[in-house]
């Protein structure tokens, strides 16, 4: 059972546990530095004495205490030599304070759990998504004592019994998580856990709510509810099917998991209560992990004064108006209606190998595809058609507000362009032909162009108009400081810093004579800025390399089409179709408006609070404010008086 380490709780589960049904509680600090599977946000916040304190109440009560180190990326820090002894030191306190068995789904860490502390249980979580004999049998051999399974493995019962009879008599237990409500077969949970991973490290600086698989999970289960139907939770009546299974297969090492640890008490107490019972008549969603704020982990209330400061700070009650449209539509699954339901599965095998489709959209002649749980919406599942509708559309629309935001930001370099125009630099070994290629790009003879290495011994700097402003840079050839004299040395570092400033480098060598050490040596010092590689010459040559544009200043070979991969490489944009900010200010008020709204749809995806969504809503609007001039910052004013000149 997931806690939130209300002692509550540990109330609750005790008087609901006559048959000694619930065996263990699992959860993490906060500020864990390797993280676990949930953002960090959203954890309670308690310190290791109060674990302590809460593992004794555990333990008093006949539960163990599981500990979480399980996210999915941990950016291998639990491999780093300097994070295994803060590893080792966690493990040490984890130990003395009594945590009975640790979640992971690192095979690193299974292997120095078991090797170096092991009194410890090791529970394999469901971010290893184990769903496969071979799965098992690998954890096995590392040393795992529980392996939670995969979603899609609780209704697999073909696959479920052949798993019981493997592990029989092998000490190892089977996990199912019994009231998740992640998409069956879901395309994005590797993703979503990889992200939580992230978010829940103590050194992460993200508010850890910007989960686009979250939310499209979401959105995909209210516009086609036959996904709730489908997705792998089991009802408090089905778990006599899985005790069934157990009887059949003289294996009684199964387990149910049941979650979530940033829930309120109210939350986790229907759950514990409707699996002790075996029975919930109500919304089944009341007891899955469907999104609603007043089920969220209770946090300290703010003071009657701090309240006063934020409506005044946000203007709450003007974007509570706002934020109204977010409201998630009103949904009841009635848990009596389903009675039945699972038959099917326990009888049918093939379920999880064929395509789930909607009865609605899909005639259904092909035996790859299965309508059964659609078939069940109209049966089970109660909300307004209106509400739906009108919750898409209003998603659809905030959606289509960041995409024009995305536009003109995705343009920002187009109208920094068009201000500042682009720099590129020419740059090679000596006598390559640099300063022909500048004056035929010119069209003029600017620079002196001989034979002998070295003649361009300083940066020479031209305009060229072609649709925006062109500054052409014609460097000193780079070669071996020890060949050259004092000014050339200059020169040759001045052509270095061009390159290092430049928007795009031209990268001239002689086709002729091939590429040398010297030119790749050039070439590697240039690898990771925008370039083009031209050989010159090319008329004296008839060697071809795909990566390389041939180009002659004699013959002009190659001239037009240079110009052209030129514009293409270092402005490839239409000004007729082109929006844009005219300033870094207003482009970094577009990103933060940007961030701002997409915390605010996203939160209002997982129905969060309204205050918090307001607040995020009025943030944009600020950010949009100063844009326009609704609003007057110190940072505007500083500008106009540092870039104009304001007489009396």
């Amino acid at each position: 059972m997931g806690t939130n380490f209300d002692k509550n709780l540990i109330n609750v589960i005790a008087e609901n546990n006559k048959n000694n049904q619930f065996s263990s509680v699992f959860g993490k600090l906060k500020t864990d530095f390797l993280g676990g599977g949930r953002s960090s946000a959203f954890l309670p916040d308690i310190t290791m004495e109060e674990l302590r304190d809460y593992i004794e109440l555990c333990h008093k009560n006949k539960l163990e205490f599981n500990y979480l180190i399980n996210a999915m990326c941990m950016e291998n820090k639990e491999l780093e030599a300097d994070s295994h002894f803060k590893i080792i030191e966690l493990l040490k306190e984890l130990d003395k304070i009594g945590v009975d068995a640790i979640t992971i789904t690192s095979p690193y860490l299974c292997e120095l759990i078991k090797t170096q502390f092991p009194r410890f249980k090791v529970t394999v979580g469901l971010y290893a998504y184990a769903f496969d004999l071979n799965h098992i049998k690998r954890w096995i051999e590392l040393g795992a004592d529980e392996i939670t399974l995969a979603h899609h493995v609780n209704r697999d019962f073909k696959l479920l019994k052949k798993m019981l009879l493997y592990t029989k008599g092998k000490n190892v237990t089977l996990r199912l998580i019994a009231n998740n409500l992640c998409l069956h077969m879901c395309p994005y949970s590797i993703m979503h856990g990889t992200v939580q991973g992230h978010f829940s490290c103590s050194d992460s600086c993200s508010r850890g709510d910007i989960d686009y698989c979250l939310m499209k999970c979401l959105s995909t289960k209210i516009e086609d509810m036959s996904n709730l139907i489908s997705s792998d939770w089991i009802r408090p009546e089905d778990l006599c099917y899985y005790e069934k299974l157990c009887e059949e297969t003289d294996n009684f090492n199964l387990s149910i998991k049941l979650v979530e640890r940033t829930k309120s008490t109210k939350f986790l107490t229907r759950v514990v209560e409707a699996y002790a019972r075996r029975q919930y008549k109500g919304n089944l969603l009341d007891i899955l992990l469907w999104p609603k704020s007043d089920d969220m982990v209770v946090k300290t209330e703010p003071t009657a004064e701090e309240m006063k400061t934020m409506a005044e700070l946000y203007n709450i009650s003007q974007m509570f108006n706002y934020s109204k449209i977010f409201d998630l539509p009103n949904i009841y699954i009635d848990n009596t209606k389903l009675d039945g339901f699972l038959k099917k599965f326990v009888d049918d095998y093939a379920c999880n190998h064929k395509i789930c489709v909607s009865k609605q959209n899909i005639d259904v002649t092909d035996s790859n595809y299965c309508s059964y749980c659609s078939s069940w919406v109209q049966r089970a599942i109660i909300y307004n058609g209106e509400q739906v509708e009108k919750w898409i559309d209003n998603c659809r629309e905030f959606e289509k507000a960041l995409d024009k935001i995305d536009k003109i930001l995705s343009c920002a370099k187009s109208s920094n362009i068009m201000r500042q125009g682009i720099k590129i630099a020419i740059v090679g070994k000596p006598n390559v032909g640099k300063s022909s290629l500048f004056n035929t790009l010119l069209n003029v003879e600017r620079a002196i162009v001989t034979d002998i290495a070295g003649t361009t011994r300083d940066v020479i700097k031209e305009t060229l108009d072609w649709d925006v402003a062109i500054t052409l840079i014609d460097t000193a050839g780079i070669r071996d400081n020890d060949e050259v004299g004092k000014v050339e040395e200059i020169g040759i570092e001045y052509s270095k810093q061009s390159a290092d400033e430049a928007d795009l480098i031209l990268f001239l060598y002689d086709s002729s004579k091939g590429m040398n050490e010297d030119d790749k040596t050039i070439l590697d010092l240039i690898k990771d800025k925008n370039h083009i590689i031209i050989a010159n010459k090319a008329d004296l040559t008839e060697t071809r390399n795909c990566d390389t544009f041939y180009l002659s200043t004699v013959t002009k070979e190659g001239l037009d089409e240079l110009k052209d991969k030129i514009k293409q490489t270092a402005y490839n944009f239409s000004l007729e179709d082109t929006e844009f900010v005219t300033n870094n200010r207003q482009q970094d008020c577009l990103e933060k408006c940007r961030t701002s709204l997409v915390q605010a749809l996203e939160a209002a995806k997982i129905n969060e609070l309204q205050d918090l969504i307001s607040i995020d809503l009025k943030s944009a609007l600020l950010f949009l404010d100063e844009i326009t001039g609704e609003v007057i910052t110190d940072d505007i004013l500083n500008n106009i008086f540092d870039h104009f000149c304001i007489g009396k």
